[in-house]
């Protein structure tokens, strides 16, 4: 019998203090996910999962790469953000969000081949939110089971992104080409 672990999950705040390799600890876990968005300001949460190469994270709104200098990297009690104002501005409150894999979270890549309708199986339950996160110039895309199928929305705007995630299904999600 394999038993895996409940998901983890914490949510916490902290002030910007403009210095690089800053540890945001004290969540009481190793982090696979974190969001990181300044309160009160018009900057793009930054989201950085475990499989994501060193030093990097990704906005979440809008065409972007994967970026250095924000989310960098994670600790076995939280997080290291750098200097970039999106997550270490002086005297700025930043909210967050951290989260450790466990019987319904889980984390993985895959590399496209352009294939529509392409399984990407193999987590073991059927999902009730998926991110697709690019790594290149394409938009981070969700889809929940009450969006119609087919369809998968984008943060930060009024943004239907057909083709994307067109699926949840029993061990996984489907994607577009």
């Amino acid at each position: 019998l394999h038993t895996q672990a409940q998901l983890r999950m914490f949510t916490g705040s902290y002030v910007g203090d403009g210095v690089d390799d800053r540890l945001i600890s004290g969540i009481g876990f190793q982090p696979d996910m974190v969001i990181v968005k300044q309160k009160d300001a018009s900057n793009e949460a930054q989201i950085r999962l475990s499989n994501m190469p060193d030093g990097y994270s990704k906005q979440m709104v809008g065409t972007t790469v994967m970026y250095l200098d924000r989310i960098q990297s994670f600790d076995p009690d939280g997080f290291v953000v750098g200097i970039n104002n999106d997550v270490n501005a002086v005297g700025k409150t930043y909210i967050y969000m951290a989260f450790q894999t466990g019987s319904r979270f889980a984390v993985g890549s895959f590399i496209g081949d352009g294939t529509a309708g392409r399984a990407v199986d193999g987590i073991g339950f059927q999902p009730d939110l998926v991110y697709l996160i690019p790594a290149n110039y394409q938009r981070v895309s969700f889809k929940t089971p009450t969006m119609p199928a087919a369809n998968a929305s984008s943060f930060g705007g009024d943004f239907t992104l057909d083709n994307s995630i067109v699926s949840l299904d029993a061990d996984g999600f489907s994607v577009g080409s």
